[in-house]
C-alpha cells in the first residue's frame, strides 16, 4: 500500500478498490474495463428526459385554442394584475390561478404518469452515474492537489451532489404533488430550483480549479471542462436567470397571457438545460472509461 504524494502521515492511502489503474503489460484490469457504457447510458437519460419534458410541453402547447391567445385571461372587475397585491390581501387562491396557464406545471397535470414512469428512471440513472463520478473526481484530486486543497475540494463536491440530489427528488415528487395542491406543489418547486441551481453554482465555483493548474496529469482533465462543463454551466444559470426575470414580468401582467407564454417557454427551456448539464459530464466518464487515477511512485 502505497501513501499518496503530498499526504504524508495523513489518512489519504490509496485502498479504494478500482479508483487506482491496475496494469497487467498493457492491458488494463478491474472496473475501468467496463466503463464505456456509462457515456452511453449519461446520454441517454438527458435525452429520454429532454424528449419527455418537450413532450409534455409540446402537447399542452397543441392543446391550446391559439385563436383566443390575448383573451385566454381574465380579471374579474376590480382584480389587480399585480401579484404583490394578492399576496397583501391575502388571496392566494386567486394568485395561483393566474399562475397556472402556459406553466410547465399546468402542462404536466394531463401528464403526470409520463412524467413519473420516463422521468424517475432518467433521474436514478443521472444520480448514480454522479455518484460514481463524483467519487472518482474525489480521488483524482487526492492523488493530484494538496493533502488540505484535497480535503476540500472532497467536502465541495459532497455539497454539490446532495445538493443535485435534493434538488431531483423535489423535481420529482411533483409527479404526485400536482399543481391542483397549490401550496405544497410551489414549495416543491421552489426547492427543486434552489437546490439545482445551488449545485451547479457550487460546480463552477470550486476552490480545487486553481489547485489543478499545472498539476501533473491534470491538463486534459481542466481542458476539457472549460471547454465543455464549465460554458454549459453559465448557459443554464443564463436560462435560470432570465426565467427568473420573466417570472417577475409575468407577476406584474397577471391576466396578460404574452408573460404567461414567455414565462412557460423559458421555464421548459431551463429545465431541459438541466438535462443538457448533467449530459455534458460524458467528458469525464469518457476519461474515466480510458484510465482511471494513474498509479504514483511511492515516497
Amino acid at each position: 500500500m502505497q501513501k499518496i504524494r503530498g499526504c504524508s502521515g495523513s489518512s489519504f492511502w490509496r485502498q479504494r478498490e478500482g479508483v487506482i489503474r491496475v496494469r497487467d503489460g498493457s492491458r488494463e484490469r478491474g472496473p475501468a474495463a467496463m466503463l464505456p457504457w456509462r457515456g452511453y447510458a449519461r446520454i441517454a437519460a438527458s435525452v429520454s428526459n429532454a424528449a419527455m419534458i418537450w413532450y409534455i410541453y409540446g402537447f399542452y402547447l397543441l392543446s391550446i385554442d391559439w385563436g383566443l391567445f390575448g383573451q385566454l385571461q381574465h380579471l374579474q372587475h376590480g382584480e389587480s394584475p399585480r401579484m404583490t397585491d394578492y399576496i397583501w390581501a391575502r388571496n392566494f387562491d386567486a394568485a395561483f390561478k393566474h399562475l397556472r396557464l402556459f406553466s410547465f406545471s399546468a402542462a404536466m397535470l394531463p401528464s403526470l404518469d409520463v412524467y413519473l414512469f420516463l422521468g424517475v428512471p432518467g433521474s436514478v440513472v443521472h444520480l448514480v452515474l454522479e455518484r460514481d463520478r463524483v467519487t472518482w473526481l474525489q480521488s483524482f484530486l487526492k492523488l493530484r492537489t494538496p493533502c488540505c486543497s484535497a480535503h476540500r475540494a472532497a467536502r465541495w463536491l459532497e455539497m454539490y451532489y446532495w445538493s443535485l440530489v435534493l434538488g431531483s427528488l423535489s423535481f420529482l415528487m411533483l409527479a404526485r404533488v400536482h399543481i391542483d395542491m397549490s401550496w405544497p406543489h410551489y414549495f416543491c418547486s421552489a426547492s427543486g430550483l434552489l437546490f439545482t441551481t445551488t449545485a451547479l453554482c457550487l460546480y463552477l465555483v470550486m476552490p480545487f480549479q486553481v489547485a489543478l493548474v499545472g498539476a501533473d496529469g491534470c491538463s486534459e482533465w481542466l481542458a476539457q471542462a472549460k471547454r465543455w462543463v464549465f460554458p454549459s454551466l453559465w448557459l443554464v444559470l443564463g436560462l435560470t436567470a432570465m426565467c427568473f426575470a420573466s417570472a417577475l414580468w409575468k407577476c406584474e401582467r397577471l391576466g396578460d397571457d404574452r408573460p404567461s407564454l414567455v414565462f412557460g417557454v423559458l421555464e421548459t427551456i431551463t429545465i431541459t438545460g438541466y438535462q443538457l448539464v448533467l449530459g455534458v459530464f460524458v467528458v469525464d466518464d469518457r476519461m474515466m472509461a480510458r484510465t482511471r487515477v494513474a498509479p504514483l511512485k511511492a515516497d
